[in-house]
């Protein structure tokens, strides 16, 4: 999962969350909901991890080189569907994950 691997990168990297926190204008709340596994960081938000632990995007994301064009693209994909709904579609997209998501 995300948060054991930003764990450990941390610890790695002999960084507390409050100098992340300085070093990227993320807040402590928010680094601390990225440790404790609450959320995971957007795309905005891992790039300015990563440059502050000086390592790619894809090392904090504990993903090879080889498998990360195809999720990009993937995820693009996704995104550029996602963005041509109507804000209501959008909604009730994210209604039904996350009655999924509590469901289990």
């Amino acid at each position: 999962m995300f948060n054991d691997r930003f764990v450990q990168l941390l610890q790695k990297k002999n960084m507390t969350g409050y100098r992340l926190a300085k070093i990227t204008g993320l807040s402590q709340g928010l680094i601390s909901d990225y440790k404790s596994g609450r959320c995971v960081p957007s795309a905005a938000a891992s790039t300015k991890i990563a440059e502050a632990l000086g390592i790619t995007v894809d090392e904090l994301l504990g993903r090879d080189s080889s498998t990360a064009e195809v999720q990009t693209t993937e995820s693009d994909a996704f995104s550029d569907l996602f963005a041509s709904l109507s804000t209501e579609d959008q909604m009730e997209i994210v209604r039904l994950m996350l009655d999924k998501k509590n469901k289990k």
